[in-house]
């Protein structure tokens, strides 16, 4: 596990004055916090849908599919959008989506089309009906919010490693992200930063 006892005390420390700009949800804006203890250090990123994905409601299109598949993917990727899972050895990694992965519906319409070969288009029809109600009873709670969001965090292990200076690369890979706010907590200082382009991070 990550240990958090100098980060909290750190981050703690810092809170009363960030706290609210991080807290928001605003779209373009994704919020960037790094975390250093030791060899351990935590990168999270969390954002609006909208400011990642391009929108925040349950994927209703091929396009908006493919889009949330895409995403996923990159989340999953950390060393397309920071040189730090270049130079570390990634431990973990946590996403959190809002909404279900869009490839699992994909690949359940490949199969229903599988199924209208064998004449079983009643089938189907009472599959789809019951397909789609439990759609709606998953996400009722997420239709019902105003605001859905996105959240990944990575723990790598950098031991022998210079984490001084993190190459970023979300502007290049995120076309709706239009401001990243960075607070990066290590044990030789807290640094605070807002981005508005990919570029060297040095903390």
């Amino acid at each position: 596990m990550f240990k958090k006892g100098l980060i909290a005390l750190a981050l703690t420390a810092s809170a009363g004055v960030h706290a609210e700009n991080f807290a928001a949800h605003e779209h373009g804006v994704a919020n960037l916090m790094l975390s250093q203890e030791g060899n351990e250090v935590m990168v999270e990123l969390d954002g609006a849908a909208d400011s990642l994905l391009g929108f925040e409601h349950q994927p209703k299109t091929e396009a908006q599919e493919q889009a949330v598949i895409k995403l996923v993917k990159l989340l999953n990727t950390p060393d397309k959008l920071t040189s730090l899972a270049q130079k570390c050895k990634l431990v973990d990694t946590r996403l959190e989506l809002p909404f279900a992965v869009a490839e699992h519906s994909h690949d359940d319409h490949k199969g229903h089309d599988d199924h209208d070969e064998h004449d079983h288009d009643e089938h189907n029809k009472d599959h789809d009906h019951d397909e789609h109600d439990h759609d709606k009873h998953n996400h009722t709670g997420h239709k019902g919010t105003t605001h859905s969001d996105i959240r990944v965090s990575y723990q790598f292990d950098c031991k022998g490693q210079d984490v001084e200076n993190i190459q970023i690369n979300l502007f290049a890979n995120l076309p709706h992200l239009e401001e990243l706010r960075v607070e990066a907590v290590s044990e030789r200082r807290i640094m605070v930063a807002n981005m508005d382009k990919d570029g060297m991070l040095k903390w």
